[in-house]
């Protein structure tokens, strides 16, 4: 615990960081580090916290956390900084807690809930858990809209390939947008896989119009 003593306004930062002061993690570690602390007296001087307090040793019980009737240990902690995704910061956490592993234990990192309890695990859960559903989701639903794009367009235009040409170019969104993200710096989101979408969905409409245009033309009489 410690004192609020403001905000912190970051330019790399989405949201303003909360500024505590407290004792060092060393200082407040030991109940023999409190008699070191001075409080003030209303005269202007300073009294040893010892002389205020009485020091009683007790056992007090501890929590204990079950999720789906499996025991666990939770450890929070929030995406802070220029990072505003949290895949990129599983993704550096990871590397750290793979050096963090016994060489004997058998780790298994998921958003589901490991099958097996006599080893340690690791599931993510939070907003990682919801970011990874967000993309299966999306990633699923695109994918089911491909399916039927592609029976619609063999119905209008009596033809297998056609609807390969005009959706051939929504793989090639991905050569203008990856690169877009890493020239500015930006970190690919749920929001970006939803433009990826958006912008696949207009340029299936304009291929099929302009198919739709080239054929009209060459059942006129015109050239290729």
């Amino acid at each position: 615990m410690g004192l609020a003593a403001g905000l912190l306004h970051d330019s790399h930062s989405r949201e303003d960081i909360p500024i505590e002061v407290r004792l060092g993690l060393a200082d407040r570690s030991a109940v023999v580090h409190l008699g070191n602390l001075k409080l003030p007296t209303p005269s202007g001087g300073d009294i040893a916290l010892p002389e205020l307090t009485t020091l009683h040793q007790t056992i007090t019980d501890t929590n204990v956390y079950r999720k789906n009737l499996q025991p666990v240990v939770y450890v929070t902690g929030d995406v802070a900084g220029g990072e505003e995704s949290p895949v990129y910061a599983i993704m550096k956490m990871s590397h750290a807690i793979d050096k963090l592993r016994p060489p004997d234990v058998k780790q298994y990192k998921g958003t589901t809930m490991p099958e097996r309890t006599d080893r340690f695990s690791v599931k993510w859960d939070g907003e990682w858990h919801i970011t990874v559903e967000v993309f299966r989701d999306l990633g699923l639903a695109f994918a089911a809209v491909l399916v039927l794009i592609y029976v619609m367009v063999v119905g209008w235009f009596r033809s297998f390939v056609t609807p390969l040409v005009i959706m051939a170019p929504i793989p090639l969104t991905l050569v203008g947008i990856l690169p877009a993200h890493a020239l500015i710096g930006a970190f690919f989101t749920a929001t970006s896989m939803i433009g990826f979408i958006a912008g696949a969905g207009i340029i299936v409409r304009n291929a099929i119009i302009l198919v739709d245009f080239i054929e009209l033309r060459r059942s006129q009489g015109m050239s290729l």
